[in-house]
């Protein structure tokens, strides 16, 4: 058992995952309240959370510089250790993201078990490899829009800093477990491979019974590891912060240019939803103060980037007039980055999960009283982005 938890995630889709994951596991009385996610802006920030029983922290590092990857994980651990001794810091089951920084930073703290595998997506680690069905990651196309091709091997993200694969027949029993991994280097990063739900339910069940453990990987595997370590205990409730009755129809704001999100505004739009780019409204202020506004003001989409999110923000006008179009409506936000970015610019401090409705698909409150979905770029159907804007729109 524990006095409660501090994970971590290295961006906001990821974090409201892991925290919507975590609290739909926990009892109906209990549920609401307990889980806040926390958007770290600062050693100030997270001490006002410090008596939250379980907390999700959004990093927001997940591209961020060494400098700054470095600060967010001294925070997280500073307050996750005052709590228990293990600690979990969830990352993008498909590798993309500065993971190796995240790691090799992690070394420092304690003994790094690194697990991507998500059974629920049919994801997992074999040989050491990212496998997603039968096909090896590297084979795929999910890689497409980075900037570089996907590793072959998971051991290839860290260049010459030392790793160690880390088999089932390792981590079986956590006595096992605790003998092979102090036959290992110190500062290896231990990558486990998973073939299956119950090897990532026996990962995290000897991962939970040793000593100062930081495992990494997927959501999936952090929910299992929170599970494991709060034993069954009722966790009290922080209280949840009240929900606004907010009439307006949904605005989704689209970040990822991921192929599923592309065929899902595709579908809005096929429902009678209207799409627009901000990049071209923000291009002609007659359009954006005349006609558009009109528009937006039914369940619209509009797809954003970061070039043209920092364009609008440059301009007092364009500001004003972006900051009026969130106000006071329910808000779909698609991407990590993108949904962090929205949401720093109305200030919002922390989220309380509601509900999870589908793998990486979680509603949930903030603490201004907007209620909002947050979905990774790369999950759900074709129906998913209908079906949240229809789930918010109370």
């Amino acid at each position: 058992m524990t006095n409660g938890l501090v994970f971590a995630a290295d961006d906001l889709s990821g974090a409201s995952e892991l925290a919507a994951g975590i609290a739909t596991s926990m009892g109906d009385d209990y549920r609401r309240g307990s889980v806040t996610v926390v958007l770290d802006r600062g050693v100030e920030m997270l001490g006002k959370f410090a008596k939250n029983p379980i907390l999700v922290i959004d990093l927001n590092t997940r591209n961020a510089s060494e400098a700054a990857i470095s600060k967010s994980i001294d925070r997280f651990l500073s307050l996750s250790r005052q709590r228990s001794q293990k600690a979990f810091l969830k990352v993008d089951s498909l590798l993309r993201g500065r993971i190796a920084e995240h790691l090799q930073l992690l070394t420092g703290h304690g003994r790094v078990i690194f697990c991507p595998a998500l059974p629920s997506l049919d994801r997992f680690v074999e040989d050491g490899a990212v496998v997603v069905g039968s096909v090896p990651l590297a084979k795929t196309n999910l890689w497409r829009d980075e900037a570089m091709p996907a590793p072959s091997k998971i051991s290839d993200l860290f260049g010459s800093w030392p790793t160690a694969r880390l088999t089932r027949k390792h981590y079986a029993t956590a006595t096992s477990l605790s003998e092979w991994i102090s036959s290992q280097d110190s500062s290896a990063v231990l990558i486990a491979d998973c073939t299956s739900a119950q090897e990532l339910k026996e990962l995290s069940s000897s991962a939970a019974k040793i000593g100062e453990i930081i495992l990494a990987g997927s959501g999936e595997l952090g929910n299992l590891f929170a599970n494991e370590l709060l034993n069954g205990a009722l966790v009290k409730p922080a209280g949840p912060v009240s929900i606004r009755k907010i009439t307006g129809s949904a605005l989704i704001v689209v970040g990822s240019i991921s192929e599923v999100s592309e065929g899902q505004l595709r579908f809005l739009e096929s429902r009678g939803s209207r799409s627009f780019n901000l990049e071209s409204l923000i291009a002609d202020s007659s359009v954006l103060l005349g006609q558009a506004n009109q528009w937006l003001q039914d369940r619209a989409s509009i797809t954003v980037s970061k070039k043209s999110l920092k364009k609008t923000l440059l301009s007092s006008e364009t500001r004003a007039w972006f900051a009026n179009l969130l106000a006071d409506r329910p808000l779909v936000l698609t991407g990590g980055a993108t949904a962090r970015a929205i949401l720093d610019f109305l200030g919002v401090e922390y989220l309380q999960p509601l509900r999870a409705i589908g793998h990486g698909l979680t509603i949930a409150n903030t603490d201004l009283g907007i209620l909002v979905a947050i979905k990774p770029g790369s999950f759900g159907e074709l129906d998913t982005l209908h079906k949240l804007a229809n789930q918010i729109e109370i």
